[in-house]
Order: structure tokens, then C-alpha cells, then sequence
């Protein structure tokens, strides 16, 4: 042990860019792996405490639903209360560059959820609509504020902001009354979400059977509870944070490369020392736990300097994202815990082949180089 903390010691320069390498890539994965963490945490907040709906029907390609399927699903016994949501861009007259996603409304609000609200009410009506408390700093918009918005070949449409939510809930950015669909083109006047609520005696089971059964003939449109929606909604996250991994690993792949490189540097640098030690009697096997302690402590050292940066930038990171609705922060130290214990077995692996070739020093042959 001693050993092999002085041989990497021995050329500090080498040693801190190889371990730099490591702590490079695992900053950047300790970074995202908080991100991910607190997007987790932020989207299970919101379900779990905005929401009042029991069954969710929806496109899974966000386009409308049949006319049809909203008419069925209201009529099944013991659904209460059925909210349909779509999607619309509006512009106003003032910026018609600047385009504001909204979501249609077809129901009362409150049925299907309950929004934290900064000012206002929660409803919409017919002539007001609710926005977030980002799009009202970042539009300039205040309550009470009447705002036109236009749409070529379509009536303008004049609405007061009767609301203003917290940022990051379930109906964020914008909620507007059902006619403002006028303003989308005429195959996008649809709802493309029910919101679900069944009456406290309804049989969830025969319900939901009824539900899909309304769907049957259109397998885009999923039936989900909030359980599978929730579940739904965390392995799209993973899967983001998977693909960045995936591509983030490569700059652990090439950190191993730089590790295994100064290890075989360091090897033949010493091959005299080595075969001093062998023909001083040390075993094969002690030089090769030698080469791979050395390994370890250079990846070990990478890796904290890695949790120590990655995570605090990820804080910093998520704490500018709390405008736009990512709420949460949190630290995953499971993952923290995992990512050290990697290092750990990437060091032991990165010596393999260093520490085989030093074990294989011949000891006469080593002492006679010049």
C-alpha cells in the first residue's frame, strides 16, 4: 500500500491529469444524476398533491380524440365529472412573433385538479384564462390584464388573466377558456386529454372497462390511472437521463484509456525497481496488488474530486430551473454511493493488464538495463 500511494505520488503532473479525466466525466454524471433526481421529484410532487382526477384517456401522439370518445366516456355510469384538454398556440397583437403555448379547457378546473395559485382563482370562465407565474414575469402580464390574441383567418379573441399559478404544476404554462380553440386550425379543435374524476360509490374496475372499451377501436388513445401515469412519466425521464449517461460514459471510456496509458508509462519507467523488488523476493501476485492499489487510489481520487464538483453545480443548475417549474432539489446518494464503488472496480480493471506486465518482469534481465 505504501508502495503504490509513493508511485503515484512519484510524477504528480501525470497523476493529477489522469485522475482529472475521471473527474471530469463523473462531475458531469453526479451533475446529471441530481438533475434527474430532483426532475423525479418535482414531477411526483405535482401528481401526488395536484391532482384529483382517478383515470386519465389520451393520445399518445397528442392529437385530438374522436368526438365520439368524449361523448361516450361522459355518458358510463359512474364517471362524475369529465375535463377535456387540448392544446393551442396563441399570439397576440403585440407580439405576434412570439408564440404562447395554451391548454384549452373544456370543464371546470378544479374537478380535475388543485393549483396552487399565486393571485386569482383557479377557474376559467369565458372571457379570462390562467397563466404561471413565469409567463407573467417573462410576458409582463399582471391580474386583471386583458390581452388580445389573433390567429390568421380566425377572430381575435380578447381574455383577462384571472389567475396566475405557481410555476411548475400540472397545467403549466397557460389555461385558456375551450373557444380560444377557434384560433387553431379546424382538425385541432378537439380535446387531446379527459381528465377522469369517478363518484365516490363508482366500481373502478367496471368503469375503467367501459373506458376501454369506448377506445378499443383507436390504439393510440391509452387509459392510465395515476399510478401508471406516474409511471409513465418517470421512465420518460429515464430514458433522457439514460441517453446522456450512455453518451457521457464515453468520456469514462476514454478516462479508463488515460488511466491504463499512465499505469503503463509508470511500469516501464520502473522496471529496474521492479526487478529490484522481485529479486528481493516479492511475489508476482504482491506486485500486481502493488500496480492495482496504485490504479485504485489514482480513480479513487478522480472520483471524489468529481462528487465533489458534479453535485454542486447540479444544485446551482436545478436552483436556475426553479423559474420554470423544477421545484425540487434533490441528492441522489444512492446513485453517489454506486458511482464510487465504480471507480473503484474501473481502477482495479484499468490495471489488469499494467500490473500483469510488471508481474512478468524478469528480475536479471530488469537490473541489467541501462
Amino acid at each position: 500500500g505504501r508502495l503504490a500511494q509513493g508511485n503515484a505520488n512519484r510524477n504528480p503532473k501525470r497523476t493529477t491529469a489522469t485522475a482529472f479525466a475521471i473527474a471530469l466525466g463523473l462531475a458531469l454524471i453526479t451533475g446529471f444524476a441530481l438533475l434527474g433526481a430532483s426532475m423525479r421529484a418535482t414531477f411526483n410532487d405535482v401528481l401526488e398533491n395536484g391532482q384529483k382526477w382517478d383515470y386519465t384517456v389520451r393520445n399518445s401522439q397528442n392529437e385530438p380524440l374522436a368526438p365520439n370518445v368524449v361523448t361516450t366516456v361522459e355518458q358510463i355510469d359512474g364517471v362524475e365529472s369529465v375535463v377535456g384538454f387540448g392544446t393551442v398556440q396563441l399570439t397576440t397583437q403585440e407580439e405576434p412573433e412570439k408564440a404562447q403555448l395554451a391548454l384549452p379547457v373544456n370543464g371546470r378546473v378544479s374537478d380535475s385538479f388543485a393549483l396552487e395559485m399565486v393571485a386569482g382563482k383557479e377557474e376559467v370562465t369565458a372571457d379570462t384564462f390562467l397563466i404561471t407565474k413565469a409567463v407573467a414575469d417573462k410576458r409582463g402580464w399582471s391580474l386583471g390584464q386583458e390581452v388580445t390574441f389573433v390567429a390568421q383567418g380566425a377572430e381575435p379573441i380578447t381574455l383577462r388573466v384571472g389567475g396566475i399559478m405557481k410555476t411548475g404544476q400540472s397545467l403549466d404554462p397557460a389555461v385558456v377558456p375551450w373557444q380560444a380553440t377557434s384560433l387553431s386550425p379546424p382538425d385541432r379543435r378537439d380535446p387531446t386529454t379527459l381528465m377522469i374524476q369517478l363518484a365516490p360509490d363508482a366500481d373502478r374496475a367496471a368503469v375503467r372497462d367501459a373506458i376501454e372499451k369506448a377506445t378499443e377501436n383507436y390504439p393510440l388513445v391509452n387509459t392510465q390511472d395515476r399510478d401508471e401515469f406516474t409511471e409513465g412519466g418517470n421512465q420518460q425521464i429515464n430514458t433522457v437521463l439514460n441517453v446522456m449517461y450512455g453518451l457521457l460514459a464515453l468520456a469514462i471510456v476514454i478516462s479508463i484509456l488515460g488511466l491504463v496509458n499512465t499505469l503503463s508509462l509508470s511500469v516501464v519507467e520502473r522496471r529496474r525497481e521492479v526487478g529490484m523488488l522481485r529479486a528481493m523476493g516479492t511475489l508476482r501476485s504482491q506486485v500486481r496488488r502493488m500496480i492495482t492499489v496504485e490504479s485504485i487510489l489514482i480513480a479513487t481520487y478522480g472520483a471524489l474530486i468529481g462528487l465533489t464538483i458534479g453535485p454542486v453545480y447540479g444544485w446551482l443548475f436545478v436552483g436556475q430551473l426553479a423559474d420554470e417549474g423544477l421545484t425540487h432539489r434533490t441528492i441522489p446518494w444512492g446513485q453517489y454511493g454506486i458511482f464510487v464503488v465504480t471507480a473503484v472496480v474501473i481502477g482495479a480493471m484499468a490495471a489488469l493488464w499494467p500490473a500483469f506486465k510488471a508481474s512478468r518482469t524478469r528480475p536479471l534481465e530488469a537490473l541489467a538495463d541501462d
